[in-house]
Parts: structure tokens; C-alpha cells; sequence
């Protein structure tokens, strides 16, 4: 829409004026409005063709869905991809309590999945990899998995621990 209101005023002025610079001039301002959208283009492309991050606010409300679900001790960390403007690719490390055996983290995890795409219509896959706090950990401390967001459990609970909040495993 610019581009055409540039040419207008080019071809105007060099119409009053009889001057046919101010049409070269008009041209040449489009020229350099569409490198400038040109540019721009590139710098999207590129950024969905390797993959961005999500949406930080995306990364922090999947994470504590995460954390609050039955089962899950404890969010370890969570990794996004930006794949396309409405798909989003979610990996997570969680901590399920020892008490669970396989099927009821299967269980868990269709549940957390539906969690995440009934809030969250723009993720389009959930990967989850149980694994606990001590080797979700490499040896100074830091994730193994590149993550966006590390929650500790006094980021999610506000200080509180989860065990104070009911949330310890059966018998513990």
C-alpha cells in the first residue's frame, strides 16, 4: 500500500511540476521500501527454517501444566521449537515418582498431552523424557537438554515446597 502511494506522489508531482525526476525518485523509494520487505522476509525465513524458540510465556505455562500434573515429582526443564507460526514442538524432562510404573506414566503423559493441546492449539508434538533430578543434571549443575526454561520448585510454588503443598508420593 505504501509502494502505491509512493508512485502516486512521484507521478503527481511530476506531472504538476513537469518534471520527470520526481518519478525516477518515486521509483527509486520503492525500490528501496521493497528491499527493505525483502530483508525482513529473509530474516523470518530463516528464523522458522532452522527454528526458533517458542514464545517464553509458551515455555512457562507448558512447564507448570507439566508440574502440576498426578505423578510428575518434579519439572526438570523444557526445550521449544518454533517450527512454523502455529506449530510449536514441546520437549520436556520430567521426574515421575518412583512409585509409578511405566503404564501409569504412559497414562500420564497422554493426559499432559491433552493438557497442553487443549490450552495450547499451536503445540503440535510433546516428547517427554523421564528422568530424574540427579541425572537431569550434568556434574556442575547445568541441563542437559538446552532448555528454555529450568524451573526450581520454589519458582513454581512460591517459595513453598511441593512437599509442603501435598504433593509427595503415596507413603512418603
Amino acid at each position: 500500500m505504501v509502494g502505491i502511494l509512493v508512485a502516486a506522489a512521484g507521478t503527481t508531482a511530476a506531472i504538476l511540476t513537469g518534471d520527470s525526476r520526481w518519478d525516477g525518485i518515486a521509483s527509486l523509494l520503492i525500490a528501496a521500501l521493497l528491499a527493505g520487505v525483502a530483508a525482513l522476509l529473509a530474516q523470518e525465513s530463516k528464523a522458522l527454517l532452522i527454528g526458533e524458540r517458542a514464545d517464553p510465556s509458551l515455555s512457562d505455562a507448558v512447564i507448570r501444566i507439566a508440574a502440576r500434573m498426578p505423578g510428575v515429582c518434579n519439572a526438570n526443564s523444557i526445550a521449544t521449537v518454533q517450527l512454523a507460526p502455529n506449530s510449536v514442538v514441546v520437549y520436556l524432562s520430567l521426574d515421575f515418582f518412583d512409585y509409578m510404573r511405566a503404564p501409569e506414566i504412559e497414562g500420564a503423559v497422554i493426559n499432559l498431552e491433552k493438557q497442553i493441546r487443549g490450552t495450547h492449539p499451536e503445540v503440535s508434538a510433546v516428547f517427554v523424557k523421564p528422568q530424574s533430578v540427579q541425572f537431569a543434571k550434568g556434574s556442575q549443575g547445568e541441563t542437559l537438554m538446552s532448555p528454555d526454561t529450568v524451573l526450581r520448585e520454589d519458582v513454581l510454588t512460591g517459595g513453598r515446597r511441593l512437599t509442603d503443598l501435598g504433593r509427595s508420593a503415596p507413603g512418603a
